[in-house]
């Protein structure tokens, strides 16, 4: 049984007779193992429902609700509605590892669940002591890690964190810290969390593979020209890797405006942007030069194509965002069921 099975059983220890305590105990060992539960879902649902019917009048209320909403027991990745579908995806390929690592941080206590590196990026599943959603929220912006003995802000961080707005149970939330660097992270790392006694390593090993198509097609004109790079398959990120130039006079016309990219599906809906990834700015053959990496997650259902729409918006103030125009010529759709 690892925390979170223990956590939730733990949570009512005291409300149970010890009959009941020895049901779950069983139970729980009866249950799939986490590493076959995709295909096993079912038989896991049912046999969280039938163990809520027969001892469902012993549980306290808020276990009982707790255990009714669990669609899998033991994923918190598959439990929390987490709006990263890049996330889910991965976990559903097996990428997830177990992790169970218990400490406390002031005095509040945190359970590193499981952990997910595909090598685009790394999502970690916690519970979290807390009073609130927002103080939970707090507590994993504010912790304080290494990754390989190196402070985390060397490496260029990006961060997102998701706290389920409903806790688990009286005082306790769970939430996904999901982290984008800069520089590439090694294939194996240790991602160390500091406590209130020491420091905890998280170990961490990517697994999965990922694919890398080629485009190489420009689309220019005398003030700019964009090159389409290649796009690359994680299990949970899509990234398209695209190189943009621009003349002193072009650069200059965007004074208050930016050029942004926008992304849609082969059915016209707007795909969503995890990060946006940037680097250049040097001067060449009078054009500034500007490397970017769009990240978009991946989709249980794969992309059949992806349009990019560079597009140019205000940036003056109080009409940041608003569209100015839409670089048709640029455009460019990539049909993905060619690959």
């Amino acid at each position: 049984m690892d925390k979170w099975e223990q956590f939730l059983t733990d949570k009512q220890k005291d409300e149970l007779p010890e009959s009941v305590e020895l049901s779950i105990q069983k139970a729980f060992k009866q249950l799939p193992t986490k590493k076959v539960k995709a295909k096993t879902t079912g038989i896991v649902a049912a046999a969280v429902l039938f163990l809520s019917l027969v001892v469902g009048s012993f549980f306290s209320p808020t276990m009982a609700a707790t255990l009714q909403s669990i669609p899998v027991v033991g994923s918190l990745f598959e439990w929390l509605h987490v709006a990263d579908e890049g996330i889910k995806t991965s976990v559903k390929q097996g990428i997830s590892e177990d992790q169970n690592i218990e400490f406390q941080i002031e005095g509040n206590k945190i359970i590193v669940e499981e952990t997910m590196f595909d090598g685009s990026r790394l999502a970690i599943s916690f519970i979290v002591q807390a009073n609130s959603q927002k103080e939970a929220s707090q507590q994993l912006y504010d912790l304080l890690y290494k990754i390989n003995d190196t402070r985390s802000f060397d490496w260029g961080r990006w961060l997102q964190v998701h706290i389920q707005k409903k806790p688990v149970s009286d005082g306790y939330y769970a939430g996904v810290y999901i982290l984008k660097t800069q520089k590439p992270l090694p294939e194996e790392f240790n991602f160390s969390i500091k406590t209130d006694s020491s420091w905890v390593h998280v170990p961490v090993t990517s697994k999965g593979e990922h694919t890398v198509f080629d485009i190489q097609v420009e689309k220019q004109n005398e003030g700019l020209s964009i090159l389409y790079q290649n796009i690359t398959f994680y299990p949970s990120t899509t990234i398209l890797s695209f190189e943009e130039k621009q003349s002193v006079e072009h650069y200059i016309s965007l004074r208050d405006k930016q050029l942004i990219y926008t992304i849609f599906d082969e059915n016209g809906n707007s795909v969503p942007i995890i990060f946006v990834d940037g680097e250049g700015g040097e001067y060449i053959n009078k054009r500034l030069n500007m490397r970017y990496s769009y990240f978009l997650p991946t989709r249980e259902d794969p992309y059949k194509k992806l349009t990019i729409v560079p597009t140019v918006i205000s940036t003056a103030e109080g009409q940041y965002g608003e569209v100015i125009e839409i670089l048709e010529d640029f455009s460019f759709t990539i049909d993905l069921t060619q690959q």
